[in-house]
Order: structure tokens, then sequence, then C-alpha cells
């Protein structure tokens, strides 16, 4: 269709059944062109390349997948990875695998908790602070509000005494003064240290309990087992590392320690209230009542109102709205709480000055009063804007904790292996049954198979044939319930899960070089010497690649290997592999991806470097594992047949032979 309108279409490919397609081939060869022209014109200038691709073509399978598509002849690494999580090998699997929330689904649906924040989010939060350090907190913000108040009525009864100033000698008058003033000075003096105090240690403890809540996130997820990854999106996770982190280590803080302080300040005004009109407090209890239910009114919808949700998401274009919205609420509730401020402000002014009256309290204190119960009244408004607030942040340390209690896998074992462990190779698996999660059906049942030390083994089956969940197995990277899989007369469940991973080799489809040097990359614990190093990088014929490089086995590698091509990757990988010495290799069909010659550089490898060693082979290409000790047929989930490529071949219905025939 592209060169129909017109278009220029360049294809850079290793797979050589294209060229017949093309109107000219550039043939690359060390960064140069090596070959150019129609596939005609380079079997005329060069039969010999021309014979050996027509021969390459002839062995490989152009696809193993049960599928009448032309194009769809070779599986990618996107099909296989889907492969290995979704597993679909009927109608009503792959209905399970919708992205719903039901049972069996692969990717979930969002963790999201509706109302009001559970108070074990906060609990979390107190605890990541420390107890001890939450407690001298409350107590530093009660000292400072009483010293407040200490203050003011200090300030109170120095006006009271002014009302007798005829009646005392300038002596005296002089010596009161200064009484006074000393004790106003002391008290505001206490105040403000205890204010700096407080604010110190809100710094400092929310600090210690961000960073305390990152460490747990992070651990967690380090630990959390594959299949947490499998059906959990990438960006959920970075979510959590980037915006929750921000709120938790900026805004939630704030927002508590504002709730906090307007709900110290508030109880102060009542406590006053309190000592200077008793009465007070019996007219005030039912207003608390309705104070109470126009707060969690108006929290519920300023939190999560699916009313207004509807009308957000209907005027997305506008990204003020959920703004809006929010204030719009805020004002809805200040009105009426104005409305009852305004009568408590006039039973406090009205109790206050017929105790007043009566001679019950000093006329200086009806001022104190009244001035706390204005200030209290705007307080709580403020309190209901900061607790809506403290909510709204709260839901970020909400989504982090889930993450935090994320079930890890089991590292510890009940038998450690000797160093040397495993020495031949053997591998037995006993009516093995597997599956990737425990409400999902087995993608492996009752397999029984034996493989040989130092055998080349190779794994094929259709798509969704268990193939590559038998290595996964093999690394306890999903669920094995019922079996045992057994190394070296060791069952792999019994051994610590960081000992089978170090002791067992993988080569994936796809190469994985990280960002840093090629020492790290070939040897990141840095416990092999040069000589070891310079040994895997010639046995992986990178040692001439490696060697003109200026800095050499310190040469940055770029994030993903992307300064290297893709065979040089998978070769870098397998040089890695050589360099671990494990007795077990496992390669997820290695030379999906790579190029012909890269291709026979590993096999040549595979079958020299690595004769003494067992390698498992996943084959999506038949023609890779025609020259294995045996071969294994996966069909659903179980050993369809297992024997020699040759009997198998030559077997009367065989389901190896069907596929070779289809290659």
């Amino acid at each position: 269709m592209l060169v129909r309108e017109g278009r220029t279409v360049i294809l850079v490919t290793h797979q050589l059944q294209y060229l017949h397609l093309a109107n000219k081939v550039v043939l690359m060869d060390d960064g140069k062109v090596g070959k150019e022209g129609n596939l005609k014109e380079i079997q005329l200038h060069d039969p010999d390349l021309f014979a050996a691709w027509q021969e390459t073509l002839r062995v490989l399978s152009e696809s193993d997948r049960d599928s009448e598509s032309e194009d769809e002849r070779v599986l990618s690494a996107e099909d296989e990875r889907l492969e290995l999580r979704q597993r679909v090998s009927s109608k009503e699997t792959q209905e399970k695998l919708s992205v719903n929330g039901s049972v069996g689904a692969l990717i979930k649906k969002e963790e999201r908790l509706t109302g009001s924040v559970s108070w074990r989010v906060y609990r979390t939060y107190a605890k990541a602070v420390k107890y001890p350090l939450v407690v001298l907190i409350f107590a530093l913000l009660v000292t400072q509000v009483s010293f407040y108040a200490a203050s003011n009525f200090w300030l109170s009864n120095w006006s009271e005494a002014g009302v007798e100033i005829g009646n005392k000698t300038q002596g005296e008058l002089d010596e009161e003064s200064r009484y006074y003033r000393i004790g106003y000075t002391a008290l505001t003096l206490s105040f403000a240290g205890f204010v700096v105090a407080l604010y110190a240690a809100e710094i400092m403890f929310s600090i210690l309990a961000a960073k305390r809540i990152h460490l747990a996130l992070l651990r967690s997820i380090i630990h959390a087992p594959m299949r947490f990854f499998d059906t959990t999106p990438i960006g959920r996770i970075l979510n959590r590392f980037s915006y929750d982190t921000e709120v938790i280590d900026q805004k939630l803080w704030f927002a508590i320690m504002n709730v906090l302080d307007v709900a110290a300040s508030s109880l102060a005004g009542l406590v006053v209230n309190a000592i200077v009109t008793p009465v007070f407090i019996a007219a005030v209890a039912p207003l608390s009542v309705v104070y109470f239910l126009i707060q969690k009114y108006s929290l519920a919808t300023s939190r999560d109102e699916q009313r207004f949700r509807k009308r957000i998401l209907q005027t997305i274009d506008s990204n003020a709205t959920a703004r809006l919205y929010f204030l719009g609420t805020y004002h809805w509730s200040a009105i009426r709480l104005d409305l009852v401020s305004s009568v408590v402000i006039l039973i406090s002014g009205l109790g206050s000055l017929i105790s007043c009256v009566q001679g019950l309290i000093q006329p200086s204190w009806v001022g104190l009063a009244l001035n706390y119960a204005l200030v209290m009244c705007a307080e709580l408004n403020w309190m209901l804007r900061m607790f809506a607030e403290c909510e709204t942040s709260m839901n970020a340390l909400e989504r982090v904790e889930h993450y935090t209690n994320i079930q890890p896998e089991e590292y510890r074992g009940t038998y450690t292996p000797s160093p040397g462990w495993p020495d031949k190779g053997n591998i037995r698996f006993e009516d093995v049954s597997v599956r990737y999660a425990a409400d999902q059906e087995p993608v492996l049942k009752d397999i029984n198979v034996d493989f040989k030390g130092g055998e080349k083994i190779g794994i094929c089956g259709r798509t969704g044939s268990g193939k590559s969940s038998l290595t996964l197995a093999l690394f306890r990277i999903i669920d094995t319930f019922k079996g045992r899989i057994i190394i070296d007369g060791i069952d792999i469940s019994r051994v610590p899960l960081l000992t089978l991973r170090e002791r067992l080799v993988i080569i994936p489809q796809d190469p994985v070089l990280f960002a840093g040097t090629i020492r790290f990359n070939l040897d990141p614990e840095y416990k092999k010497t040069d000589d070891e190093i310079w040994e895997a990088l010639e046995v992986a014929q990178l040692k001439g690649i490696v060697a003109e490089l200026d800095n050499r086995l310190d040469s940055d590698v770029s994030e993903e290997g992307d300064n290297f091509s893709v065979g040089q990757r998978q070769l870098f990988c397998l040089a890695r592999a050589f360099l671990r010495n494990a007795k077990i290799l496992v390669m997820d069909e290695a030379t999906a991806s790579i190029d012909v010659k890269t291709d026979a550089i590993l096999q040549s490898v595979i079958s020299t470097a690595f004769a003494d060693r067992t390698v498992l082979t996943i084959a999506h290409r038949i023609s890779t594992i025609l020259d294995s000790d045996s071969v294994l047929v996966l069909s659903e989930g179980k050993v369809v047949e297992f024997g020699s490529p040759k009997k198998l071949q030559n077997q009367d219905g065989s389901e190896f032979a069907s596929l070779v025939k289809k290659r």
C-alpha cells in the first residue's frame, strides 16, 4: 500500500524471506555497505552469498504459530510477552483475562477506596513518624496553646488590675506593673519558644516519616513477586514514586499540622469560654452536633461525590473544574458554619455579659471570652478546609501504603546447598502443576519429565502450550502448587530463592543491558578478574570489539545498551552467561531477534563452550532445536512427546513432525 502511494519504504530486517519483495537490497557489513542491488544482481555478483541465503531460508522456520495469516509469520517479542503473561488457551480464558476486575483478570482495575480515609492510614503515618515523637508533637502543641491562653488570661487580669489604680500608691503601682510585665513577658517568650520547637519538630519528623515510607515502598516493590509486575501497569508504580511521594513529602505534613493547630486553638476557645461562662458548654453541645453533620456532609462531597465526578468528566477540558467544585462545597459549608458561629458568639457574649452584671466574673473576662469565641469560629471554618486538604493529601499515603503491603516472594529456604550445586545439571519434574495466580487455571498440568545433565533439550509447542511457563517454574517465578522440581537431587522449593536464581542462567529473547560500564554489565558484583572477563568476551567473539574501545572494559553502555546493535547485545548476554559458569542454561529463543551471522556465533558457542552444561532452549522456530539431544513437545500445559528429534520425526502422528513440516 505504501509503495502504491508513491512512498519510499526502508525495511531494516534480519528476515531473509522478505528480500524478494525489495527493489533494492543493501547488505551492511561492519558499518559499511558490503553489497547492494536487487536480489538478482546480488545473485550474479556473489553466488556463494546467495546460495547461503537460500540454504538459510530452507532450514529456518517461518513460523510455528497455528495461524493462516501470512502477515503473522514471525512471533514478535511483544507477542511472546503476552504469551507469558496471559496464557490464552481457550475462549473462556480470554474472557477471564479482560480488564474488568473479575476473578482471574490479568490486569485488574486500580485499587480505589471510597468514603473517609481509614484511621489505619493515619496510624501508618504515625508509625512512620514513631509513636513517641507523635506524643512529643501533641505535648508541644498542647503546651503552646496553653501558654497562649495563659498569656491572654494574664493580660486580662492585668487590665482588670487598673480598675483600682486610684486606691494605690505610686510604689505599689510600679511594683504591680513590674510583676505583670515580667509575668506576661515570660509567658509570651515561653509561647514563642514552644512555637519554634513545635515547627522544628514537625518539619524534622515529617521528613523522617516521608523517608521511612519511601524506603518501605521501595523495599516492598523490590521484593514483590513477578506476578505483581505482570498484573500492575508500570504507570501505577511510577505514580506511587512520583506524585504520591511528592504529596507525602511536601503537602501531607503541612495539612496535618494545620488541622492539629486549628483543632487545638478551637479547643482552647471552648475551654476559655467554659471557664468564663460554664453555661456556654450546655448551649454549644447541640450546635457541635450541627457542626459535625455539616462537616461530614461537605467532606464527603469534597472527597468523592458521584454527581460531581460525572459533571467533572463531562467538562474535563477545564482543569479548574475540580477546584471550582471544591471551593463551592467549602463556601457552602462556610456560610452555614458562619450562621452557627454567630449563634456561638451570641451565646458567649450574652452569657459573659449577664455573668458580669451579676458580679460573677470580672469585666475584662467578657472581652476575653468574646475574643476567643470570634477566633474559635474563624478557626473552625479554616479547620474544615484544612481537614478536607488533609484527607485529599492522605489519599496519596493510602495508595502508597497499599503498595508497601505487597506479599513478597518467599526468599528463605529450609536447605542451603553446597557452593558447587548444581554440579551435574540433572533436572527432574515430578507431577508438576503450576499457575500464575491462585485464582487462575493451571498453565502446566502434571508434568513428569527427566533431563539428564549435559543434555541439550529443545522445548516446543504452539502458542500458549506452556513452553516459557516451564522455565519460569524452574526459577520459581510462578506458583508450583503441585509436585516438585528436583535439580541434582535437591527439591528447589527448599532452596533459598536468591541461591536458586544465582545458580541458574538464562539468555532472554530480548537482550538486557543496563546503563553503566561493560564490566558492570558482565560482572555486576565485581567478583571476576579481568582475565576471566576477557575470556568470556573471547568466547562470545566480542573481544576485538571491546578491545578497540577507548576505555575497554570500563567503556560506557548507554541506557538499554542502545550504543550496541541487537546482535552485539545478545552476545554480551551470552558472555555474561558464560561468566556465571552455571551448569544449567535456559535460552528463551535467544536467536529470534538477531541476524544469521550472530545466530551462527551463538549456536557455535553453545555447542562448544557449553558442551558439558544442561541447555534448555525454548523454540519458536523449530529449526533451532533440530540438533538437540532431546525434544519436549507441550500442548495446553501437558507433555505430548519427549524424545530425540529424529525419533519423533519418524513417529506416526507425531506432533513434532507436524511442526517440522509447517516450518
